[in-house]
């Protein structure tokens, strides 16, 4: 199971990339669900050895209907069903490596990175359909929750270095992806997609490492 997992998304994800790059969306809406498909059936062949693995499905339960209805349906939850995804993934991290005080000297970075962020996408963010302040407490909590998803993430130790990693690409691709929502560049495009099915690959191929040492 492992191997074709592996086989069939070392193949499906150039497929993606060329796709998005030319504009091949007709094509890329039907990889894109696939290949979380698998994902999410990956973590679910997972959890049936390690009933640990329950919120990682559940995470990719989320990010597989956000994919199939931004890319097949009309209905687009957008980032509603994201903001679940780390929330799962936050819970995750903290049941793996709970909370400790030296944890607080990382999370000062990611909150900067958030404010520089928020700083520089905020006075371009305008959608007609939504009220300004809207935008701002949604970009708010948002931002907050990425960081502090992503502050949890880093606290694992070394055994979790795949989902870290994993961690790490899933909040980069979530900032370039406001950036493409915004300000509509292809090269925004292009890395979301670089980014974007690596990090799904990592995070479901992490749920196989060992337990913390002494977790019970």
């Amino acid at each position: 199971m492992q191997i074709i997992y592996i086989i069939t998304c070392v193949a499906l994800y150039p497929g993606i990339l060329v796709t998005k790059a030319v504009g091949l969306d007709a094509v890329s809406d039907i990889l894109i669900p696939v290949f979380v498909f698998l994902a999410f059936s990956y973590t679910l062949y997972q959890w049936r050895s390690n009933k640990q693995n329950g919120l990682m499905c559940l995470a990719f339960l989320f990010i597989l209907i956000g994919d199939v209805s931004i890319n097949l349906l009309s209905y687009k939850p957008g980032a509603v069903v994201f903001f679940m995804t780390h929330i799962l993934l936050t819970i995750l991290f903290l049941r793996l490596q709970p909370f400790q005080k030296s944890d607080l000297r990382l999370l000062p970075v990611f909150l900067l990175i958030a404010l520089i962020y928020f700083l520089m996408v905020f006075p371009d963010l305008h959608f007609a359909s939504i009220p300004h302040l809207v935008l701002l407490i949604g970009l708010v909590l948002y931002l907050s929750l990425l960081s502090v998803m992503v502050w949890r993430a880093v606290c694992l130790p070394k055994q979790y270095i795949v989902l870290v990693i994993g961690a790490l690409l899933f909040y980069a691709t979530d900032l370039v992806v406001l950036l493409n929502v915004i300000y509509i560049e292809k090269i925004f495009k292009i890395v979301t997609w670089l980014l974007y099915p690596p990090a799904l690959f990592l995070l479901s191929f992490a749920v196989i490492t060992p337990r913390v040492s002494g977790e019970g």
